[in-house]
């Protein structure tokens, strides 16, 4: 029943986003008009959808037919971590590192937990985080560590940087949630210009 749950959870995930889509396979860029907030993935099936607006059809890709995908301020990117295939939002990425999060639900809880990764440029790990929105005291920690993280990582990444200080700035010490509004509106910061 969990699975089934998780399953309409992915098929139903969406975001607000211009009402265009960037396709990019290979070094070519395929430019869709979409339907507001019709975009969509789903892990299991490693497919994207999104509506087509001249079309008034859902749109189907699997995960091995584009590099990313790029939509208003997001890009949505496929990497393997831990020997799983799975669509991240791309935070951060810089000449030798990359910021990803994704949300999902696992079997054994109704909560929704961010998988947060540090990689190289060779998309390895380097560090991996689960973050969820419990007040256990291991979950505080580490929302409360998520800054220091990506100030190591990310040092020169300016604009990362001015979001981060106004989330902790804006941050309750007693449970560290404003940290996840980085994970919750995944916008994609290029580190590299």
């Amino acid at each position: 029943m969990k699975k089934i749950i998780y399953l309409l959870f992915l098929m139903t995930f969406n975001f607000a986003f211009p009402d265009s889509i960037s396709v990019c396979k290979n070094g070519l860029k395929s430019d869709f008009q979409i339907e507001k907030s019709s975009f969509k993935y789903d892990d299991e099936e490693k497919k994207i959808y999104f509506e087509v607006s001249n079309e008034k059809k859902l749109k189907s890709l699997k995960y091995d037919e584009f590099d990313y995908v790029e939509f208003g301020s997001c890009r949505f990117q496929i990497f393997i971590v831990n020997n799983i295939k799975r669509g991240y939002f791309v935070l951060a990425k810089s000449k030798d590192r990359y910021l990803v999060s994704t949300l999902y639900n696992d079997d054994d809880s109704e909560k929704n937990k961010y998988a947060v990764c540090f990689l190289d440029s060779n998309k390895k790990v380097l560090e991996s985080l689960i973050l969820d929105q419990t007040n256990s005291i291991e979950q505080i920690d580490l929302r409360g560590e998520i800054y220091v993280k990506i100030k190591f990582y990310f040092p020169k990444c300016d604009k990362l940087m001015e979001k981060l200080f106004a989330l902790d700035k804006a941050n309750n010490p007693i449970n560290n949630l404003n940290m996840l509004k980085l994970f919750q509106k995944p916008e994609f910061c290029d580190c590299e210009n």
